[in-house]
């Protein structure tokens, strides 16, 4: 598991989103695709990245997870759809 101090994660200064969106494009994942593989809605997830929308602290702590640990996340999100 990453550190939320890893080059792909958090400095302090950059915001849950603005690393996800950094995340995604470093994986060439498309928005459609990131929102699928972590179980978000896609038209959150594209408000928050143009700013429309700011996620809430509990959508904030899912995206700092999701760039530390994804496959963590990838992983909850498959069970969760297959109950």
């Amino acid at each position: 598991m990453n550190s939320l101090c890893s080059p792909l994660t958090f400095d302090g200064m950059e915001t849950a989103i603005s690393a996800a969106r950094s995340y995604r494009r470093s994986m060439k994942l498309s928005q459609a695709a990131f929102a699928t593989r972590f179980g978000l809605p896609l038209s959150t997830f594209k408000q928050w990245e143009r700013g429309v929308r700011v996620p809430d602290s509990a959508s904030e702590v899912l995206l700092r997870v999701i760039v530390a640990d994804p496959d963590l996340v990838e992983r909850v999100v498959r069970e969760m759809r297959f109950r």
